[in-house]
């Protein structure tokens, strides 16, 4: 392989969907094998397991969970012997509203320049 990634083994956290799943193709054409981590989306993760072949292993986990975490590593380093890279995309979402006057926000404050 021509890549500087062909043939390495890659862990892309949260990669069922948007940036993740991008993230995930670009490796794979790019000679790489791929852990796909999934939080929630098991349908989305495995079709485009399915899609791109069996370079893809998709591993799902909630990596909030030290445990779940750790499962997800030992899983990912058991299929490849190992992991090269780390692609760490996964995010989270807030149920509450972030109160920007907590922050130190300086939102309708003039400042001198």
């Amino acid at each position: 392989m021509s890549s500087l990634l062909g043939g390495r083994t890659v862990l892309v956290t949260g990669a069922s969907r948007g940036i993740g799943r991008a993230t995930v193709e670009v490796l794979h054409r790019d000679g790489a094998y791929v852990v796909l981590h999934y939080g929630n989306d098991k349908d989305s993760a495995q079709a485009t397991a399915d899609r791109l072949g069996d370079r893809v292993h998709p591993v799902q986990g909630d990596l909030r969970d030290p445990a779940e975490r750790r499962r997800v590593w030992t899983e990912a380093v058991a299929w490849r012997g190992g992991v090269d890279v780390l692609v760490n995309n996964a995010g989270a979402w807030l149920a509450s509203r972030i109160d920007a006057t907590a922050s130190g926000n300086m939102a309708g404050r003039r400042t001198a320049n």
